[in-house]
Formats: structure tokens, C-alpha cells, sequence
């Protein structure tokens, strides 16, 4: 074996030293009239092509790399969600953000409704929608988490939604050669989807580890610069991190990375929780905003939660906001806010950081952007005392109502006859709608005027449309009893009006009116004297029916007066009509049962009470009926005989009773010898079967629940179609169940204990976890579970390494003489390290020609171009 070892090493020495005498080539992009090519070459090759006229430009390629709830609250995002423009709330809705970076795992819960497409791979290629394709680093996920997340965790946009792009591999690296081109193509991606996905924001959490001082636009002219260009002349924001000090790079206060240094991006560095500048975030004169970045708690790729830091976790912050801030106007103006506008609203409403360098950066604000926005008046409106009121009460409730995207206060004025302000009182409060109550006592006889006077935090101030007027005097007639929309069964019926006249004149008499649904059927006038008055009123309906009445008041100065609104009454006597269904009379069961009492009822009104009668015990009610359907009342019988039936109460009080039926309870069988059947029903047996539908939370997490035969449960399964699964319980015995799944269909038997994993939706993952726990009371307690886990592959031997050869030596003893005397086997060993040698040798020099080569047909095709231009 050591002579092994020893061929392989030289094996390895000699490559080593024929690769490390190869050119040293470097990746580039190089960009003609026509086209863009990337590739690597020589610095000979690179002195050559650069002298030809049709080549404009040859970039470096860099490499590009990821920079590596309590922060909503930190920028004020979480106090937007409340703010209403158009009754929609301010959290992104209809706003989508583009994440260039890593991929996004779209199949965890917070992000689940997130994507409006697959992810998006740019990676080495042209851009193409790869559902297949999610996030293997997570870095992506965690930014646009940040960004968008909503569920378990809160993004600071989190109704916006989101693409997310692949330019970075799993170690958070671009292509050595195509990165440059990746990312420009992604940018383009998104600004030629903008309408279809109604894209407004692209944010990049990455960057170089070269750092630039002043705008680097003219080193990615041929790339990036110009798609960030064109993403801002469409009204697309593109928010890029700063950087990150790491090893061998020290945080510089005076140069970013890219993209983050190009002119039109927007570049944001890292605070921590306490707004101090963070220990590792670049930033610079370029820098445009800082942002949390610090022990930021996002989501994981996979499912669950991860704290990271850095100026990744900073960008979409700033994206999120400039999706808000887009959201807001759009919504307000019905127009578009252009990134610049939004990138001016921000900083001028941040809060200022004090930079030692003397830079003028500031953390966003997003509450105090939205509001400096703000350009609508309040809505107000009076509600009481109505206009034109007439009435002789001194102390008066006065309401007033005002909505805005959000108040600061309300000032009640009162004015009397000549326009002098009686009375002026103001409320402070930071809302989007109030109601001022206030009372004001012991008011003059008089006329008045009145109105509220609203500010919003934005200093927009606005009255009601008009003023409202009152005159404290004249009569006022107010209706005692019965009340509003009453019921009675009784025809007997006794009416009161209390009237009030002005401190001056006495009342005169007071007139009763009676209508029913077509005409005044009596009317009756009692004379009456003093300044206050209750009046009373008899009267024997005729019929029934329902009814109007009111009073009419008169004092002797001829002001007179109605009630505000006439009053109903409805006459009543007829019991509603009870029907039973089931269980039959004479139904027996064995063991406490939960029986679903079921009948149909009948009635000219609203009922507002049936009740389930045992053995002349009210034990169980149901108050939420529908008349002329059927209704159920649920309740647990225990062990004996019964006389049962259902009474049910209409609003007038009169009660219906239903005939009578029996039920047994009988006591459980003691005997040991059980059925292998699944039992027997009568005819009079409930069936109670149900259909539930756990959350999408619930299954995630395991969702255990005690089933009988027939109940089916609906299971969504997170797929490319969201498909919907039915699990039915077919049959339940002692110690197992046998259960389907449709709508792929598939049966299985379970014992207790046991479970069992299927792959309903893809041929790689099992994607469901079914488990009986227990059976009990012909219930089966099952835990149902949606999982994603990958199915092993099964490795087949060869029959060739099954095959013991009879002459064998064994391993021990071969081992032994292997270290003494070189074996046949040895040599043939020695030969096959050889010819792998030459054949590498082979392979390398024929891959370095080819390469040569190749640049030299690079260079012959260029020069061929120029010629026929030439012509």
C-alpha cells in the first residue's frame, strides 16, 4: 500500500508543477458595438484585444459576495401598517420586491404567499424561471424576509410581494467569469417584468470586496451601471448594501463596495439597536442611508428563524421602505413617486446620525416620510344636535366625527345669534378617525352655531362642510313606553309620552297617533298643562299585525312637536310550530353519547330561544336559529331512560312545544368477547360525521385529533399547484384503522403505534406524516403531519461485488504479504497509476492548446469583424 501512496503523490506532484507553469488568466468582459462576451484571457491577450478599434471596452470581473422584529419597530414601519389610504392599510400591498441574491425559499410559512413566480435563475445563464431551484445558502431568505415576511415574523413590508433571483452560489459567491453579466441580466429581468408584476423596488445585499472612494460607475459601464440606469428611468428603485469590513478587510469609513457605489443605486450601511453606527458596515460621501443591520431575526431557508448581522440585513430595510413610501402615493395621487422623490422623502424626515466623519446620513423613518406626504384635509362631520334642532333642554351632548390618514386634534366651537364664540374646547389624540364627545351645560334660550375643527399630524386642518344649528326653546315630545321595535302578545296596551316646553310657555295638550301597515287606524288627544308632562294612552289591538305610533306635543306660544321618530310594535300570538327528526322515538345507543338533537321550526317571527327538554329538565338551549329550516342542539347523554322534546320562544313570548319522544342510554357490555365487525346501527342512530380543515400551520407543526369512521380531513400540501388532499376514515376496529387519501387514491391499514410517510406530489420527497396514536370509544386519535423530507436512494450492488472468489487470500493475510512481496495484483496496480498519469498529461496538455486556441480564434474573429466594417 505504501508504494500506492507514493505513485499517487507523484501522480500529484507532476500535475501540479505542469498547471502552475500555465498563463495566469483573468476573468473579463468584453464589450464590442454588438455584444457582450465574458470569458478569461491572458495579460498578453488582453494588450492585444484592447488595441482593436471594435472592441469599446474590456471590464474586470470582481467578485461579487452576500454581505454578511424589533428593527420594524426601530424605523417606525410597524406604526405605518395602521395608517388607511382608500380603507387600505399601509404594508406594501400591491408592491413587489425584487431579491437579487442567493435565491428565496419559498416554501417556508412566512414567505409561502409571498412569490408571484418560482425563483428566478440567472446564475452562469440567461435568466429562466427553475422551480426546482430555492435558496442553498439562505442568505436570500433572510433578505427578504426582512423585506416581507408575514406570519410568524413580520417583514417591515410585509403585505409587499416578492421575486426572488439566484446571481449568487451556495457560498454567497457570483460566477468567476459571468458574475457582472448575472446581475446586470437580472436587474434587466426585473425591469422588463415591471407592469406584469407591478415591480418597484430591487434590493441587493451584495457587494465586491474591492472598495471604491468616489462613484465607480465607469468600471461597469458595460454591465451593471447601465441596467441600474435603466431600472431608475422606469421608476424601479435599486436599494444595494454598503459592505462589511471581514478578514484582511478593515471597515472603511471612506469607500463602499459595489454596486452600492454606482450613482443612481441607493446605498445603505448598518446601526445597531441603539442607532450608534455598527463596527463593520463601509460607508462613505456615497452612502445614502443607514438602516438596523445589527442581530436582525429573519427567516431561515428550510423553515424557522436566524439572527444575522450586517449591511445585508440593512438594504431591505430601505427596499421595504421605498415600497411603502411607493404604496402610500400611489394610493393618495394615483400616481407614480419617483426613486429619487422617495430617496429625498426619506432623508429628509430621517432621524440624524451624527457621523464622526461629518457625512450627512440619516436612519429611515418611515412613519415620518409617510406623513410628510400627507397632503388631504380631515374629513369631519357633525352628528349631534342635528341641524334645525329644536328643543327646550339647556344641556347639550355634542359629537362630532373626523377620519384622516392620522389626526392630532379636534376643537369644539359654539357660536351664539351674533357670531361670538360661546364656548371652545379641544381634544388631543394621534389617530386615523375620533369621535369628540363633550357637554355643555345650562346653554341660554336661544339660537346657536356649531362645527369642529380638525388638524392631522401633517398640519391639514379642515371644518365640517357647513355649520349646524340649534335653538334652545320651543317643545320637545320624547315617546316612554312600549320601546322601539317591541313584541307583545298581549292586545291590552298601555302608550306614554313625556312632553317639555320652553321655561316660559305651558303645554296644552298632548294627541296619541296609531298606524298599521296601510293607514292611521286611531288617534286621541288629552289636554294637559305645566312644563313637563307624562301622558298616557290606552289601546286594544285589533289584530296582528305590526304598528306605528307616536305622540304630537303643543304648548301655548304654538310651538309644537312629534317625537323625533315614530315607534314599532308588533302584536304577536302565534306559537311557533315544532317539527322532530331524529333522534327517532324510541332510540337506544349503548355508552354516553353526544346526540345531535334535530328539528325543523316554523314561525311568523324571529325565534329567540329553543330549548331541549329531559325528562322536564331544561338541559341545553340554542339561541342562533333560522326559522323554517332545520336546527340541531348538541348534548351528552348519559346512561338511562328519557322522554325528550324540543320548546322554542318567538320575541312576542309565545312558546312552542313539540310532541314527545324516548331514548335509552344503555350501559356498556361487560362480557370480554368483542365483535370483528365494525358494530351495528339502528335506524334511529345520528350520524355526526365532520370535514376539518387544520391551518397550514397546524399540519406544518403536527396536528393531532380524535377521528370516527367517516370524518374526512382536508390537507393542503404546498406544491407547484397547492393541491388539495381528502383523508377519510374508513373503518375503525379494536387496535387499527383503515384510513384513504385521495385525490391521489390510496388506502392503507394503520396499527396502533404505527405510521407511515407519502410522497403525494413529487416522486423525490415524502411530503405527508400520518401516525395512529390510540384508539378509543370507536375514535381513532391520529397526528397528521405535512413534512418535507427527501426519500433515500436505494444503491443496488453488482452481482460482480457479491462474488467471492474462491482463491481469495484473506484481508489480513493479504495485507501482510502485500508489505513483503510485491504480488501480481501489485504490479497491475502500479501499471494502471501509471496510464492514468500519461492520460493526465494527455488530457492537460490537449486542454491548454485547445485554450490557446481558442483565444486565438477570439482574436482572428474580432479582427475579421473590424475587416468587413472596414469595407
Amino acid at each position: 500500500m505504501n508504494k500506492k501512496i507514493l505513485l499517487f503523490l507523484v501522480c500529484v506532484f507532476l500535475v501540479t508543477i505542469i498547471v502552475s507553469g500555465a498563463e495566469t488568466e483573468i476573468p473579463v468582459v468584453i464589450k464590442t458595438k454588438t455584444d457582450l462576451m465574458a470569458t478569461t484571457l491572458t495579460e498578453e491577450q488582453i494588450e492585444q484585444i484592447e488595441k482593436l478599434s471594435v472592441v469599446e471596452k474590456i471590464e474586470f470581473v470582481p467578485l461579487f459576495s452576500a454581505s454578511l422584529q424589533d428593527s420594524s419597530v426601530q424605523i417606525n414601519a410597524s406604526s405605518s401598517w395602521n395608517l388607511q389610504q382608500n380603507a387600505v392599510n399601509l404594508t406594501g400591498t400591491g408592491e413587489t420586491i425584487c431579491v437579487i441574491d442567493t435565491g428565496v425559499d419559498f416554501t417556508h410559512l412566512d414567505l409561502r404567499t409571498k412569490n408571484l413566480t418560482c425563483v428566478i435563475d440567472c446564475y452562469n445563464k440567461a435568466c429562466v424561471e427553475n422551480c426546482s431551484v430555492l435558496d442553498d445558502n439562505n442568505h436570500g431568505t433572510h433578505a427578504a424576509g426582512i423585506a416581507a415576511a408575514s406570519s410568524g415574523i413580520n417583514g417591515a413590508a410585509k403585505g409587499a410581494n416578492l421575486i426572488g433571483l439566484k446571481v449568487l452560489d451556495a457560498g454567497g459567491n457570483s460566477h468567476p467569469t459571468t458574475g457582472s453579466i448575472d446581475i446586470m441580466n437580472a436587474i434587466q429581468w426585473c425591469v422588463t417584468n415591471r407592469e406584469t408584476y407591478n415591480i418597484s423596488v430591487v434590493s441587493m445585499s451584495l457587494g465586491t470586496s474591492a472598495l471604491f472612494g468616489t462613484a465607480c460607475d465607469s468600471s461597469f459601464s458595460s454591465t451593471i451601471t447601465p441596467a441600474i440606469n435603466n431600472a431608475t428611468l422606469f421608476n424601479i428603485s435599486v436599494i444595494v448594501a454598503s459592505g462589511n469590513s471581514g478578514p484582511g478587510i478593515p471597515r472603511n469609513t471612506t469607500a463602499i463596495s459595489a454596486p452600492a457605489c454606482i450613482a443612481n443605486s441607493t446605498a445603505v450601511s448598518a446601526v445597531d439597536k441603539d442607532d450608534s453606527i455598527s463596527s463593520y458596515g463601509h460607508y462613505n460621501s456615497l452612502t445614502d442611508f443607514f438602516a438596523p443591520g445589527t442581530n436582525i431575526n429573519s427567516t431561515l431557508a428550510g423553515g424557522g428563524y436566524v439572527i444575522s448581522s450586517g449591511t445585508s440585513m440593512s438594504a431591505p430595510h430601505v427596499s421595504a421602505a421605498f415600497a411603502l413610501i411607493r404604496q402610500f402615493y400611489r394610493l393618495q395621487t394615483d400616481l407614480i413617486y419617483k426613486p429619487s422623490q422617495i430617496e429625498t422623502t426619506l432623508k429628509n424626515n430621517g432621524k440624524n446620525i451624527t457621523v464622526p466623519d461629518g457625512y450627512n446620513i440619516t436612519r429611515i423613518n418611515i412613519y415620518g416620510a409617510i406623513i410628510s406626504l400627507d397632503s388631504l384635509k380631515p374629513n369631519v362631520s357633525l352628528t349631534s344636535p342635528q341641524n334645525n334642532q329644536v328643543s327646550p333642554i339647556k344641556n347639550r351632548t355634542f359629537e362630532c366625527n373626523a377620519t384622516d390618514l392620522q389626526l392630532k386634534n379636534t376643537t369644539l366651537f359654539l357660536w351664539n345669534s351674533t357670531s361670538s364664540i360661546i364656548n371652545q374646547t379641544s381634544s388631543t389624540f394621534s389617530q386615523a378617525s375620533n369621535t369628540l364627545n363633550y357637554n355643555i351645560t345650562n346653554i341660554s334660550e336661544g339660537t346657536y352655531h356649531w362645527n369642529c375643527l380638525n388638524y392631522d399630524q401633517n398640519e391639514n386642518s379642515a371644518f365640517a362642510s357647513s355649520n349646524f344649528t340649534f335653538t334652545v326653546g320651543g317643545i320637545l315630545s320624547t315617546l316612554s313606553s312600549p320601546s322601539d321595535n317591541s313584541f307583545t302578545n298581549n292586545n291590552d296596551t298601555n302608550f306614554t309620552c313625556e312632553s317639555n316646553s320652553e321655561s316660559t310657555y305651558s303645554l296644552i295638550n298632548n294627541n296619541f297617533y296609531l298606524w298599521n301597515s296601510s293607514s292611521l287606524i286611531y288617534n286621541e288627544t288629552k289636554n294637559i298643562s305645566g312644563l313637563s308632562n307624562i301622558t298616557a294612552f290606552n289601546f286594544t289591538l285589533p289584530a296582528e299585525t305590526n304598528y306605528l305610533w307616536n305622540c304630537f306635543a303643543s304648548n301655548n306660544n304654538s310651538n309644537s312637536s312629534f317625537a323625533s321618530s315614530n315607534y314599532s310594535l308588533t302584536y304577536d300570538t302565534t306559537m311557533p310550530n315544532i317539527t322532530l327528526i331524529s333522534p327517532t322515538d324510541s332510540y337506544s345507543a349503548t355508552g354516553t353519547q353526544t346526540i345531535t338533537f334535530q328539528y325543523n321550526l316554523t314561525d311568523n317571527l324571529n325565534i329567540t330561544q329553543c330549548n331541549l327538554i329531559l325528562n322536564s329538565v331544561n338541559v341545553a338551549a340554542n339561541d342562533s336559529l333560522i326559522t323554517n329550516t332545520t336546527n340541531n342542539i348538541l348534548y351528552s347523554v348519559s346512561e338511562g331512560a328519557y322522554s325528550w322534546q324540543i320548546n322554542c320562544t318567538d320575541k312576542a313570548n309565545n312558546i312552542g312545544n313539540s310532541s314527545s319522544r324516548t331514548l335509552t342510554i344503555n350501559s356498556p357490555s361487560t362480557s370480554s368477547s368483542s365483535s370483528s365487525g365494525g358494530g351495528s346501527s339502528s335506524s334511529g342512530r345520528v350520524t355526526t360525521t365532520q370535514i376539518l380543515t387544520p391551518s397550514d400551520e397546524e399540519l406544518a407543526s403536527g396536528w393531532t385529533k380524535e377521528l370516527k369512521k367517516s370524518d374526512k380531513v382536508k390537507i393542503k400540501i404546498f406544491d407547484s399547484e397547492f393541491e388539495q388532499h381528502i383523508l377519510t376514515i374508513n373503518e375503525i376496529t379494536k387496535d387499527s384503522v383503515m384510513i384513504t387519501i385521495q385525490s391521489n387514491s390510496i388506502t392503507f391499514k394503520l396499527g396502533i403505534g404505527q405510521s407511515i410517510k407519502l410522497n403525494l406530489t413529487s416522486a423525490n420527497f415524502y411530503d405527508l406524516y400520518i401516525k395512529l396514536d390510540s384508539i378509543a370509544d370507536n375514535k381513532a386519535k391520529l397526528t397528521v403531519q405535512t413534512i418535507l423530507e427527501e426519500i433515500p436512494k436505494v444503491q443496488k450492488e453488482s452481482l460482480e461485488n457479491k462474488t467471492i472468489n474462491s482463491n481469495e487470500t484473506a484481508p489480513q493475510q493479504q495485507a501482510e504479504e502485500e508489505q513483503d512481496v510485491p504480488t501480481s495484483n501489485t504490479k497491475s496496480s502500479v501499471i494502471i497509476l501509471v496510464s492514468i498519469i500519461l492520460i493526465l498529461l494527455i488530457i492537460l496538455g490537449t486542454y491548454l492548446k485547445s485554450r490557446k486556441q481558442m483565444k486565438r480564434e477570439i482574436i482572428r474573429e474580432v479582427r475579421e469583424d473590424l475587416r468587413k466594417r472596414g469595407k
